[in-house]
């Protein structure tokens, strides 16, 4: 067992003060959003620490209720929009704190006023680069460990451009270039995009100063200059409005024409935001010494202390090619056991026709010889018959270049396309690369299959059958499964859910994509509904995805980027009583997940492949791809149902990723929901292939 730690802490939740709960209620409507700002608004009302958690407020200090009736309605009087219907706040007597409760109370009631003293320490941590500087942000979140209330600190690093953004208005002649900017708030962890120019800080200063309680940012308010612009930033759902000198402009290392705008090159914002697992652990200690120091945490979760609470996948997967042929999964040598193999099973449309290839080559250098190779490779030695569609020759590397290349091949019709790109500095290039996620981003939306071929791929021999494995895995074909079916399900599917709100009517479009218990994959379907705005999903949705006569009786590992809704939840659970199915909902966050340390001959590093953090029978962090660079891998937090239990899920989740063909490295997100933020993103606009079902795996 390695020995481990994580950047979550124990919260020292032992000499708190009493608390007391409000039940908020509105007439005929769920509190939904408005809970939070009523307890912000309680905060500017009443004395004590007011907090939403859990659908309740809790308070250190409880009013009479005649003064909460009043409070009623002054928020009721101050704005009917959101709080004509509020019926009441009520103290809800003899309530019991959960730790979740217990930790929201600790966030605001004692780091929240010592934030600004994180922020300055690590602000000195802040190293300069060319023409910006790489700053190092928080993030803080409430957990719960083994019924313990506990507080992770995850570090990001992000590189910031030398001017702020009324310095760059001041610096260009066009002044409308600062809309759409990334955005971060120099006082805050806030990041967004400048949505609008709304005026000068001579009109909006007044205004501005009583909507903000933050003292630094009543400072920045009220000594800026008369001339200097407001801007609206946009940030999730909300839109805030700031002085611009208060916001820094943010580099997305993946956007190419911010890149190019700022004449930053690719690589070097990649370089420059790396950490390393040592550097990142520092970079964490810092700010946990603070919140020591003040009491608020205990040393971090650990092997030596708590070691049941961490786990190793012990399982050694094995898959299977031709033949019945098994072998123990490495991914260094994957591609020469294909090789030696053979392939477990091949599309039965490519008996006949061709695999049509289409070419984006972003390269300086001429690759016929390398593409003749492949076709050749794949006629003789995997009796695939290849027809290779036109290239399309990309001179300057930009988003808007990579995007019109993808329409050029796309009227081409291709099962896939080939984009053959420079070398990046990351050894699983395909999880990191910029140009290929852009490329992979625009064919989503086509439902074409792309793989990528690196530049130093084509002058290394042994990586051809790696990509011939690629190609073929994603144009439907199977390189290998699973060597024996997962004990626990008899099939694993990805679910995709969108609800976009237009302006006559709301649009509903789900996917499901859809794996046996060996990993064959059998295809996906799709589904597309418009309703009334406001109403609910049709219960038809689930049935198109779930059709009886495959999924009848069956038990149903369901994957989800991000959480199920309630609807979603209720619609499953009524199909799965109509078809006697079982459905087990499993929940994959990527978003703000504690990182996991390794700490081994006293050098920390990063922990192995399938290293598990498990906060409960339902909860876990996982470890599901690993890279050869020193730099910190990305967890996921997952959620499962407690009759599937938490191992399981797990489980499913690793063998998935292994399932990503032509690949150096596991895959992140298991094949499932690979690539699900950009699916989601195509799917709220309606734009995913005009088939609504097939099998050819285009998200891998």
């Amino acid at each position: 067992m390695q020995d481990l730690f994580i950047e979550l802490f124990p919260i020292l939740a032992t000499n708190l003060p009493d608390l007391t709960a409000y039940q908020v209620t509105f007439d005929g409507e769920d509190v939904g959003k408005r809970g939070g700002k009523i307890a912000y608004r309680l905060n500017q009302t009443f004395p004590g620490v007011w907090v939403w958690s859990e659908n309740i407020i809790i308070t250190n200090e409880p009013v009479a209720p005649i003064q909460m009736e009043i409070a009623v309605d002054q928020l009721r009087a101050d704005i009917p929009m959101l709080y004509s219907n509020l019926q009441e706040i009520e103290e809800i007597m003899n309530w019991q704190p959960s730790p979740m409760n217990l930790a929201r109370y600790v966030f605001w009631s004692q780091i929240i006023p010592i934030e600004e003293d994180l922020r300055l320490a690590l602000g000195k941590m802040s190293v300069s680069v060319e023409r910006g500087r790489i700053e190092y942000e928080y993030h803080l979140k409430n957990w719960v460990v083994n019924h313990q209330p506990s507080l992770s600190l995850t570090i990001n690093s992000q590189l910031l451009y030398e001017l702020n953004v009324q310095q760059y208005v001041e610096d260009i002649s066009d002044r409308s270039k600062i809309i759409g900017l990334p955005v971060t708030d120099k006082t805050s962890t806030m990041f967004g995009t400048v949505k609008s120019i709304t005026g000068t800080v001579f009109d909006r200063r007044t205004e501005l100063l009583e909507l903000t309680r933050r003292s630094v940012m009543q400072t920045i308010l009220r000594y800026a200059p008369d001339d200097e612009l407001t801007v609206e930033v946009t940030t999730g759902n909300y839109t805030y409005e700031y002085p611009a000198s208060a916001l820094h402009i943010l580099i997305e290392p993946d956007n190419h024409d911010l890149l190019q705008q700022f004449n930053i090159s690719p690589a070097h914002a990649q370089r420059a935001l790396k950490l390393s697992p040592a550097s990142h652990a520092q970079l964490v200690k810092i700010l946990s010494d603070k919140l020591k120091e003040a009491k608020i945490i205990d040393n971090a979760f650990n092997t030596r202390t708590l070691p049941e609470i961490f786990k190793q996948a012990t399982f050694e997967p094995t898959v299977e090619f031709a033949r019945g042929r098994t072998r123990d999964v490495e991914f260094s040598t994957l591609a020469y056991h294909f090789q030696q193999n053979g392939m477990y099973e091949r599309l039965s449309r490519f008996d006949k026709s061709p695999i049509k290839i289409a070419i984006i080559n972003t390269l300086d250098e001429p690759i016929d010889d390398f593409v003749e190779a492949l076709r050749r490779d794949l006629e003789r030695n995997y009796d695939f018959k290849i027809e290779m569609l036109r290239e399309r020759k990309v001179r300057v590397i930009s988003n808007k270049n990579l995007e019109s290349a993808v329409k050029v091949v796309e009227k081409e019709a291709p099962h896939i396309v080939l984009a053959f790109l420079p070398n990046t500095d990351h050894d699983n290039q395909e999880l990191f690369d910029p140009n290929l996620q852009q490329i992979k981003s625009i064919a989503l939306g086509k439902g074409i299959a792309t793989h990528a071929i690196y530049h130093k791929t084509m002058h290394d021999p042994e990586s051809m059958s790696r990509v011939i494995m690629g190609i073929l895995g994603k144009t439907g074909n199977f390189p290998y499964v699973l060597a024996e079916p997962v004990e626990y399900a008899d099939m694993i599917v990805g679910m995709d859910m969108v609800r976009q709100e237009l302006t006559q009517f709301d649009r509903v479009t789900a996917m499901a994509r859809i794996y046996d218990n060996v990993g064959c994959g059998q295809g996906y379907i799709m589904e597309t509904v418009e309703l009334d705005k406001g109403d609910p999903v049709p219960y038809i949705v689930m049935q198109t995805l779930f059709p009886e006569e495959r999924f009848g009786g069956k038990r149903v590992i369901v994957h989800r980027k991000g959480a199920f809704t309630i609807e979603e939840l209720t619609m499953l659970a009524r199909w799965e009583k109509v078809i006697d199915m079982t459905f087990y909902p499993v929940e994959i966050e990527t978003d703000i997940v504690p990182h996991i340390f390794s700490l081994k001959q006293k050098r920390i590093q990063q922990p192995e492949w399938g290293t598990m953090f498990r906060l409960n029978n339902m909860e876990a962090f996982i470890v599901t791809s690993t890279t050869d660079a020193d730099m910190m891998p990305m967890p996921l937090y997952v959620k499962a149902p407690f009759d599937l239990g938490i191992e399981y899920a797990l489980h499913s989740i690793l063998m998935w990723t292994i399932l990503n063909y032509g690949t150096i490295k596991p895959s992140r997100l298991p094949i499932t929901i690979q690539y699900a933020h950009e699916m989601s993103q195509w799917l709220s606009r309606g734009q995913l292939p005009a088939a609504t079902s097939g099998d050819v795996p285009f998200w891998l």
